[in-house]
């Protein structure tokens, strides 16, 4: 699927397919970027969301994904190296 470019609306925002997207607040607290719709963060705080909510969820193995998942996935993906579904 091709992305549809944004066009800059003199609204503030932009427009995609005749829809506007506007502005918002990056959610980090005291942050003062302006970020698209939709995105919660700005660029460097989203880095920094995935930091820590990656250290919160753990290791695979402490998620339950032991040596017998990695050994089943390995061969898998050696099986069928393209995605299922789209084919890539």
């Amino acid at each position: 699927m091709k992305a549809t470019p944004l066009l800059e609306c003199g609204a503030g925002g932009f427009l995609r397919t005749g829809v506007l997207l506007m502005k918002s607040a990056c959610s980090w607290p005291g942050c003062p970027e302006v970020v698209n719709r939709g995105d919660r963060f700005c660029e460097e705080h989203w880095k920094e969301h995935r930091k820590k909510q990656d250290k919160r969820r753990g290791k695979t193995k402490e998620r339950g994904y032991g040596n017998r998942w990695q050994k089943i996935r390995r061969r898998v993906l050696a099986d069928e190296p393209f995605c299922r579904e789209c084919k890539r």
